[in-house]
């Protein structure tokens, strides 16, 4: 298996180094030459400490290694597809050299990361890699740190597909009391990484699957943005306001349906200053979500936030405040939810929304029958 996955991850070098030496950017040939001669001058340092039978590295001399080499790549790469000259056979033998043990290294981690996970010996890299998010990826980031995201980063839409629990071998995905799966192992598994080992559903899924135990070591939020084409300010003057609600439950929930009062932790609406864009106040709703259970709930645990804007989801870790914050946590996940499945903190935003509204601007909206306009 590690042989294949450095076969994988080397042809996906070949990939970026195409891509990368595809680029445009014009420069002058004697800054090419010049920054050429800089890499040339790392290329046999950096061969000698990840190929030599004498060196020992730690872990993090590895990581750090790998991590430098590919910034070179990066930058070998460019240079040979705009001033080719500047690259000569030496120098692209080393650098291959350079690459195939660096996809040595990453393909041990990899076979770390396949004993640690569940069912990890089916983990398929090479789809994963074939898609171009996680390709591009592969220029500045572990291999290894790219492959958890995939299996793990992405969770299923609430309301549209249950919890699922695999086992190490088995090639089903099960509920967490499949009656079929006496005195084995189900370890809970994500979408992703039911979609990655190509997992059929167990006939244990056709009955519903019940929740009522409230696991207290994990938390999900359910959030909801809006910027209101009718707003208002506290005199009741016309304009815009951006407002998210959230609310917070214990447990991994997997269904709105499944908040209860004994599993809401707490709940709320607060106005944002953006006026804009929807994006910008999912993540500062995601902030206040983290802030308040770390601060006024001193919780640590598994966190699993949904919201219905796909790209805050995306890029949420984007916003260095929340990239902090996360690190307060055992774990962070913040996934897409369809609007659909998430009414319940839609209609907490809007009952608040029109608890604020001045009388004056409350008979208004009434008057010009814009009542309903106010509250989508």
């Amino acid at each position: 298996m590690n042989i294949d996955d450095e076969k994988i991850l080397y042809n996906c070098y070949k990939k970026l180094e195409k891509k990368y030496s595809a680029k445009s950017h014009r420069m002058a040939l004697s800054k090419d030459k010049a920054q050429a001669a800089g890499i040339a001058g790392k290329l046999s340092l950096m061969l000698m400490r990840l190929t030599s039978p004498d060196i020992e590295l730690s872990n993090v001399e590895i990581q750090k290694y790998v991590i430098a080499v590919k910034g070179m790549f990066t930058q070998y790469s460019v240079i040979k597809g705009r001033n080719s000259s500047c690259i000569n056979e030496a120098m692209a033998n080393s650098m291959d050299e350079l690459i195939r043990a660096v996809c040595k290294y990453e393909a041990d981690m990899v076979s770390m990361l396949r004993m640690q996970e569940t069912g990890g010996k089916r983990i398929d890299i090479l789809s994963i890699f074939n898609q171009k998010k996680y390709l591009n990826q592969l220029g500045n980031s572990l291999a290894r740190t790219i492959i958890t995201e995939a299996i793990h980063g992405a969770a299923t839409p609430m309301g549209v597909q249950p919890t699922y629990f695999i086992t190490d071998t088995g090639m089903r995905y099960h509920r967490e009391s499949c009656p079929y799966c006496k005195g084995k192992h189900l370890a809970a598994a994500t979408l992703k990484m039911v979609e990655n080992q190509r997992l059929k559903p167990c006939k244990c899924l056709s009955k519903p699957l019940i929740f009522d135990k409230v696991d207290y070591t994990c938390v999900t939020a359910f959030i909801d943005e809006s910027i209101h084409p009718v707003a208002w300010d506290v005199e009741g003057n016309h304009g815009k306001a951006g407002s998210y609600s959230y609310i917070l439950c214990w447990g991994n929930l997997t269904n709105e349906s499944q908040i209860t009062a004994g599993r809401i932790i707490a709940q709320g609406v607060d106005y944002s200053g953006e006026h804009e864009h929807i994006e910008r106040i999912s993540e500062a709703a995601i902030g206040k979500v983290l802030i308040s259970l770390v601060y006024d709930y001193e919780f640590t645990g598994q966190v699993h936030i949904y919201t219905d804007n796909q790209r805050a989801a995306n890029h949420w870790r984007d916003v260095a405040k929340n990239s902090k914050l996360a690190k307060h946590f055992l774990w962070v996940e913040v996934n897409y939810i369809p609007r659909e499945f998430n009414k319940m903190a839609d209609r907490l935003g809007r009952s608040r929304m029109l608890l604020d509204l001045p009388a004056n601007t409350y008979q208004e909206l009434v008057k010009n029958n814009t009542f309903q306009l106010a509250v989508e």
